[in-house]
């Protein structure tokens, strides 16, 4: 396991087996890799104060092959995404009393009943989206973003969840 109070950067291979790395600093966090990253578990544990600065930049698309733990601090992928490949409802393990989100696009596998969280929102609002899925579909995905606009003088169609299925 690793616990990495600083930046992720690889120029290499990781083999990240059946590991956790686990981002618990108190600034800005960055995960940089080439054509993307690969973790086994991955842990948002940033307990920075701002929530500017508590967060974990995505430079590059991640993908979590088993589980996604949040407990404090915010993901941003900005134009990236982040894809929790565990097709269970509980493979995001949401921890966070923070209201910690994701500040872009989110993707999940989906293939079972349950409720599937997509913690989404801004700096300024969380806003989560619950799939409840009520039967066994075949293996599929689905992505996620939270949109923030002006829709004119409807405030509350100012901000929206999208969710597509693929």
């Amino acid at each position: 396991n690793i616990n990495l109070a600083g930046n992720w950067l690889n120029t290499r291979t990781f083999n990240y087996d059946s590991s956790t790395v686990e981002f618990n600093g108190t600034g800005l966090q960055t995960i940089t890799k080439s054509g993307g990253e690969i973790f086994y578990n991955l842990h948002i544990n940033n307990t920075g104060l701002a929530p500017l600065v508590n967060k974990v930049i995505l430079s590059q698309d991640v993908v979590v092959k088993n589980i996604l733990t949040m407990t404090h601090g915010n993901i941003d992928p900005g134009i990236n995404l982040i894809y929790l490949e565990n097709d269970l409802p509980d493979a995001l393990e949401y921890l966070s009393t923070s209201r910690s989100r994701i500040l872009g696009k989110f993707e999940r596998k989906v293939s079972y009943m349950g409720n599937y969280l997509f913690p989404l929102g801004t700096v300024d609002n969380y806003n989560r989206l619950h799939i409840n899925n009520n039967f066994a579909p075949e293996s599929g995905t689905l992505v996620s973003d939270f949109i923030s606009a002006d829709r004119g003088s409807n405030a509350s169609q100012a901000n929206r969840r999208r969710c597509e299925g693929h």
